[in-house]
C-alpha cells in the first residue's frame, strides 16, 4: 500500500517516537543526577520549595496545579523536604506494571 506524502507508516512512527523520547532508563539516570545536585546535605532529601522553583523556571514551566498533583504523589516532611529517589520512582516507573 502506498503512502500519501507526509504520512507516516507504523514502522516510521515507532522509529521516530523511540528516538524522540528518552527511554525510562535514561530518564531515571538523568533525574537521579538532578536529585543529587539538589541534595545539598547528601542525605537523599531535596527541598520541595527549591524543586518547585526549578520546575517553573527551567524548560517548559509546570503550572502550580501540575506541581501540586506531582507532590501529592510523594511524602513531604514537616521541614519541606522529600526523598529524591521516591520522586524519581514515581515519575519514571509508576506507569510500568
Amino acid at each position: 500500500m502506498s503512502s500519501m506524502p507526509g504520512e507516516l507508516d507504523f514502522n516510521a512512527f515507532t522509529k521516530l517516537a523511540s528516538s524522540a523520547f528518552p527511554k525510562p532508563e535514561q530518564q531515571d539516570q538523568d533525574l537521579r543526577k538532578l536529585m543529587q545536585m539538589l541534595d545539598h546535605d547528601d542525605n537523599g532529601r531535596v527541598s520541595e520549595a527549591e524543586l518547585r522553583q526549578l520546575l517553573i523556571t527551567v524548560g517548559e514551566p509546570m503550572t502550580h496545579q501540575e506541581m501540586d498533583l506531582l507532590f501529592e504523589e510523594v511524602a513531604v516532611d514537616d521541614l519541606g523536604f522529600l526523598r529524591g529517589d521516591e520522586l524519581v520512582e514515581r515519575l519514571v516507573h509508576a506507569h510500568v506494571n
